[in-house]
């Protein structure tokens, strides 16, 4: 059959819709709350309240199992068995993880110098047996591309929260608000997703299965541990090192650059995982969708540093006020490097969805390598815009080492080809914009907001020709996979 099929073409229109506007819906209610929360409790205070979410990012990167990818990626992860063997799986694992972070809850707030208030860490211990206790059925609907269930279970807790965040930054003023809010969101979205689970919430004792989830997760444990120092490594180094004030300023500026990252990271997980692994015995198709997700991964990267090159400071300044203007000479380049992050993101899903999970544990192996760069500039006492230089540079090593360690040469023969496109026109085109002023901050919000929407149009523009050009002349190949009815 030349071309998708109308099922792939619905299928895919459909779920891609649901995705971008729940993780938009998401995200955006994510960044508004953290405005809200920064601007009425100050710097430091937020600075406390982001040490919460390194605590338990510490924890769950280490119990990352990756049950969600089995089930879509297995080709039997929709079984009853499977599921509820997941389940037994995922609530241990919460169980562990909770025990875990209460008994190191006094070492983690002595790394911040936050020792007075180790009660706010032990409480945090909660989260990941709650989350544990979740629905996995709505991860399965995955895997026919119903995604209603997942969006609504990722949007409506962070849309109460936003309402949350005023009432408890206004009442308590501090870092507990954040406190409260993380815990609530927890209980709010596993109770979600039993209600709209369509199977019954089962527990299932497999050695079997248990034993496949440690072989196919194992790598992805460890590449949890790293992706934790990858995302949230700068931000330790910082709370470790400097004050609560800078870790306030400086996460301001990395969770502007962060949270579209993330986004695009969950979005083409679930919207492209599906699809790429039903190609594992199909080569012709692995290789067509393999281009669509390479086409996909590096115009959102273009996008994505354009804007923050072109409307980052601006951003900045509009979302959190002149207390956080200390983030300006940072968020540019910490767009750059989650936006290089962004590029990744096409060999990590394709090694990923071919059962190739020990690919992805060595590029960021390599990544992980310029943190001891790292820890050595701030304890020389270096500017924050140091600490994005060397992610920028670990960022390129680690796609390297991945992109080359792929079996599949000739899609890297094409992605080669188009590189030098890519990069003279990335850098052509915000230098030009650049030279006329466009990066430059305003001095009122109105004139921040402009700036802003200007660079919005700016770099969409630059991402849309982008796709435009990499897609013209791509066929499908005479027979592609299908998705089950």
């Amino acid at each position: 059959m030349n071309g998708l099929t109308s099922i792939i073409k619905n299928r895919m229109l459909r779920g891609a819709s649901t995705l971008l506007v729940s993780q938009a819906v998401s995200i955006c209610a994510t960044f508004v709350r953290n405005v809200i929360i920064a601007r009425y409790v100050g710097a430091e205070n937020y600075g406390i309240a982001v040490t919460f979410g390194l605590a338990m990012s510490i924890v769950e990167m280490s119990g990352n199992l990756a049950l969600t990818t089995l089930l879509v990626q297995d080709k039997r992860g929709d079984s009853n068995e499977m599921l509820a063997s997941a389940h037994f799986t995922m609530f241990v694992k919460g169980l562990l993880l909770s025990l875990i972070l209460y008994i190191v809850a006094k070492p983690i707030a002595a790394v911040f110098d936050l020792v007075h208030i180790t009660w706010a860490f032990q409480l945090l211990a909660v989260v990941p047996a709650i989350r544990g206790a979740s629905n996995l059925d709505l991860i399965v609907m995955q895997r026919r591309y119903d995604f209603l269930a997942t969006a609504i279970a990722d949007a409506v807790p962070q849309l109460v929260s936003v309402g949350m965040a005023f009432v408890l930054a206004t009442w308590l003023g501090d870092y507990r608000a954040m406190l409260i809010l993380i815990v609530f969101n927890t209980i709010f979205m596993t109770l979600i997703t039993h209600l709209l689970a369509k199977r019954p919430y089962r527990w299932l004792i497999s050695k079997k299965l248990i034993a496949k989830t440690i072989t196919f997760g194992w790598p992805i444990l460890l590449n949890g541990i790293l992706i934790f120092l990858l995302l949230q490594g700068d931000r330790m180094i910082v709370g470790s090192m400097y004050d609560m004030t800078t870790l306030g300023i400086y996460s301001a500026a990395f969770s502007l650059a962060l949270l579209p990252s993330l986004f695009f990271a969950k979005l083409s997980g679930m919207l492209l995982m599906p699809i790429l692994s039903r190609t594992q015995d199909d080569p012709d198709s692995l290789e067509y969708y393999g281009t669509i997700t390479l086409d996909a991964c590096f115009s959102f990267g273009i996008l994505f540093s354009a804007f923050f090159i072109l409307g980052g400071q601006s951003l900045l300044l509009f979302c959190f006020g002149q207390t956080f203007a200390g983030g300006m000479e940072v968020v540019a380049w910490l767009g750059i490097m989650q936006s290089i992050r962004c590029i990744r993101m096409a060999p990590t899903c394709i090694a990923n969805s071919q059962g190739w999970t020990r690919l992805p544990l060595i590029g960021n192996i390599f990544r992980v390598l310029s943190l001891p760069f790292a820890v050595w500039l701030a304890s020389r006492g270096m500017s924050l815009a140091w600490l994005a230089y060397i992610g920028i540079v670990g960022e390129i090593l680690a796609f390297i080492v991945l992109w080359r360690l792929l079996p599949l040469q000739q899609m890297k023969g094409r992605l080669e080809s188009r590189v030098r496109f890519l990069v003279m026109l990335m850098f052509g085109s915000c230098s030009l914009a650049l030279v006329s002023g466009l990066g430059t901050p305003a001095t009122t919000p109105l004139g921040n907001f402009y700036n802003v929407l200007l660079a919005a149009f700016y770099s969409t523009a630059i991402a849309a020709g982008t796709l435009l050009f990499l897609r013209r002349g791509v066929t499908p190949p005479p027979r592609v996979v299908n998705l089950p009815e």
